[in-house]
């Protein structure tokens, strides 16, 4: 049980940089941008899945983050994230999205396979190992992003509701005293 990784998916007739299909029927699309010129590019962006999202190094965030839709989230430096992606429907057909990745993952599996009949052991070890190191940072960064929602949902949760609890039997004036505090 898990999540699958795939990069460089093609579906239809765009590519998507990384594509992850988990254990709860999710579909999360990443496109990897580097610059400015990279991001306005007009190669298509791939948001087809159910949560979509920009990476982009540190350095790109303040240049382009009020570009970013609504719905996309945003990862800085492959680790961070800054926004959260909003759920939507899958913008393709769900078998679409299963070919693509079962496709892509064949591709890969070719090119191993023919490292491996050429004798090159050596090169089919570190691609190995540079598709586990990929894998091992996606999840790492997954578990990250759980986490975090986990801590804020468990930190703010109780107190949204005691908020909307007493907003509810506050009397207009003191809602209104409370919009004016300064609560730092």
């Amino acid at each position: 049980m898990g999540t699958f990784i795939c990069f460089e998916v093609g579906i239809k007739n765009e590519i998507v940089d990384c594509l992850t299909y988990n254990t709860k029927h999710e579909w999360r699309c990443y496109e990897l941008k580097v610059s400015v010129s990279d991001f306005h590019s007009k190669q298509a962006k791939t948001f087809v899945g159910n949560y979509n999202y920009y990476v982009i190094p540190n350095e790109l965030l303040d240049k382009v983050k009020n570009e970013v839709p609504d719905n996309v989230g945003i990862i800085v430096n492959g680790d961070r994230i800054i926004k959260n992606p909003k759920h939507q429907d899958l913008l393709v057909g769900e078998k679409a999205m299963y070919y693509s990745i079962i496709k892509s993952l064949y591709r890969d599996e070719e090119k191993y396979l023919k490292i491996k009949q050429s004798g090159n052991i050596d090169e089919l070890t570190r691609l190995r190992k540079q598709k586990n190191q990929e894998i091992a940072n996606w999840k790492h960064k997954y578990k990250e992003c759980h986490q975090s929602y986990k801590w804020m949902s468990d930190k703010y949760l109780d107190v949204y509701h005691r908020f909307r609890f007493l907003q509810k039997r506050a009397k207009p004036e003191d809602i209104e005293e409370m919009r004016n505090m300064d609560w730092r």
